[in-house]
């Protein structure tokens, strides 16, 4: 435990401008929220690859031994009520991607991926992220465009 120059006990460290800043928290005193352990960083990246690739498994085999999935037979009462329920969540989930996405391409490209892979394309979107985050980041991270703003 060290003094800050304003005299307050510190268990983090120095800002830029010498003011006191707790572990976890920017210089413009926004708390950067909780890092990710080495460990549980490499588990969440493994997790959600491991789901892109079975997604995109089921999603093959189930067109070539189904067919298309717009097969007239196949739109059951049930299963128009679950692509209902599964494209509103994907247009909540499209919502984030195109707020966190900073390129305009971004933000064409993965509402496509959405919308015609479902699942697979959110666990890569998510799986990408993970990857991007540098050692010490946080959940915070992945789920803002920038954390510091």
């Amino acid at each position: 435990r060290t003094l800050t120059r304003k005299g307050m006990p510190s268990y983090g460290e120095l800002g830029e401008e010498g003011e006191y800043r707790r572990e976890g928290q920017f210089a413009n005193g926004k708390d950067g929220g909780q890092a990710f352990s080495r460990g549980g960083l490499g588990v969440s990246r493994f997790a959600f690859a491991t789901m892109t690739v079975l997604m995109t498994i089921i999603i093959v085999v189930t067109c070539l031994t189904a067919g298309t999935p717009f097969n007239s037979k196949l739109l059951t009462a049930w299963m128009k009520a679950t692509l209902v329920d599964f494209y509103f969540n994907v247009l909540v989930i499209m919502c984030w991607v195109v707020y966190k996405e900073e390129t305009l391409v971004g933000k064409i490209v993965w509402p496509i991926l959405l919308v015609c892979f479902g699942s697979a394309a959110t666990c890569l979107y998510v799986t990408v992220q993970l990857f991007k985050l540098k050692a010490g980041g946080s959940m915070k991270d992945i789920l803002l465009r920038n954390s510091r703003e």
